[in-house]
């Protein structure tokens, strides 16, 4: 309705300048003094604001400015897991700094939201590295304990001292609220903000878009008809992913826009058993437009070599795909 337009509106004039604090103005380092411009869950959030502007005519170049943000953020803030470091207040670069559990499920946020309002699919890519990485390790399997910051580099779980910008010697131990309640009242919308998000609709009319890969069921009107996709998948555990479409009788025509990972190279696609090329657009999806028939299986490789990532200090991350692997240290 046009009164929330001008509510937005009104609202960029009221918020801070986040396009210098987080390029020029951005500053190296871990913080030890209270900004809003510094602290780390303001910053994630921050990050969708030029996208969500430009909805509403407030930002003409809204995909340089994004660019620019996470060009500074990771070249004085940036973790090998795709995050930005924050054990409250932006810290640096160091593996041992610590990033709070709310910063990644609004960071997660920001990207799923910078993929529905820019297009892009290198959101895409951080958002997977975000989610099964750290939001994966920040928490226990049944989603009811969780650590306030947890580092990139974490070997033990304790009440060590550690050098937070601002937090307590508890702030990686495992609990329902082991540092204050922010984390327990935000850390439940990760993973269904996620799922929500995995596909979109659009751009074009007829269209459905990946955003990121998992198993999952889609339902949609496309083409006249409605149409179910099953995703079958262990990714991101394994390289292939399957999609099952389901038709009413009839053969609709729609499209499925697949999102090709920016460290993917030799993707194959093939499409009820036919090959079909793989030349991914600017943008970084492959869109599959035909009429379906119900049954048709989609299947896509989406190769995974191991990559390293040059660290500070001579040391290297490796990666495989969107995840970042670790050595296990046994017991003493």
């Amino acid at each position: 309705e046009e009164w929330l337009l001008d509510l937005g509106r009104l609202l960029l004039t009221q918020t801070a300048d986040w396009l210098p604090a987080l390029t020029d103005d951005l500053p190296a380092g871990p913080m030890t003094r209270f900004s809003h411009l510094t602290h780390v869950v303001n910053t994630a959030m921050a990050l969708k604001l030029p996208a969500v502007a430009a909805r509403v005519g407030g930002c003409a170049d809204a995909s340089a400015q994004v660019v620019r943000m996470f060009e500074h953020l990771d070249r004085l803030h940036g973790q090998v897991h795709g995050m930005f470091s924050g054990d409250e207040w932006l810290a640096g670069r160091d593996a041992r700094r610590g990033v709070e559990t709310c910063a990644v499920v609004e960071l997660m946020f920001t990207l799923e939201q910078l993929v529905r309002n820019l297009g892009e699919g290198r959101y895409g890519d951080r958002l997977e590295a975000v989610a099964f990485n750290q939001l994966a390790a920040a928490n226990d399997p049944w989603m009811l304990a969780h650590q306030f910051v947890q580092q990139a580099n974490q070997v033990l779980v304790s009440f060590g001292h550690r050098e937070w910008t601002f937090s307590k010697d508890e702030a990686n131990t495992f609990g329902p609220s082991p540092v204050g309640k922010c984390c327990t009242a935000n850390l439940h919308q990760g993973w269904p903000k996620l799922v929500r998000s995995m596909w979109m609709a659009g751009p074009e009319e007829d269209v459905l878009t990946v955003v990121a890969y998992g198993p999952c069921r889609v339902s949609a009107q496309l083409g006249g008809r409605t149409v179910v996709l099953d995703v079958e998948t262990s990714y991101p555990f394994d390289e292939t992913v399957e999609v099952v479409v389901h038709t009413e009788p009839g053969r609709p025509a729609f499209g499925l826009r697949l999102r090709i990972p920016q460290w993917c190279t030799g993707a194959t696609l093939t499409v009820a058993g036919e090959p079909q090329p793989v030349r991914p657009d600017e943008h970084g999806f492959l869109t599959v437009t035909r009429e379906w028939t119900d049954g048709d299986r989609l299947r896509l490789v989406l190769p995974m070599q191991l990559r390293t990532v040059p660290r500070d200090g001579g040391a290297v991350g490796l990666r495989l795909g969107p995840l970042v692997l670790v050595h296990g240290v046994g017991e003493v």
